[in-house]
C-alpha cells in the first residue's frame, strides 16, 4: 500500500512538473512574435535608408 501511494505521488508530481513546462513553453511561444517585432524596430532603427549602420553615430552620441 505504501510503495502504491508512493508511485502515485511520484506520478502526480512527474505531471505536474511536465504541465510547469508546458506552460513555460507555451509563454515563451506566446511572447515570441513581441520578441521578433521588437528585435525588428531595433534593427530598422539601426539601420539607415541605405542600409548602413549607426552604431558609430549612436557611440559618439553615448560618449561625453
Amino acid at each position: 500500500m505504501v510503495d502504491a501511494n508512493f508511485k502515485l505521488i511520484q506520478e502526480l508530481t512527474e505531471s505536474r512538473d511536465v504541465t510547469i513546462e508546458l506552460r513555460k513553453v507555451q509563454t515563451w511561444q506566446a511572447n515570441l512574435p513581441v520578441f521578433i517585432i521588437g528585435l525588428q524596430n531595433r534593427i530598422r532603427r539601426l539601420l539607415d535608408g541605405h542600409g548602413r549602420f549607426h552604431l558609430r553615430q549612436q557611440a559618439q552620441e553615448t560618449v561625453p
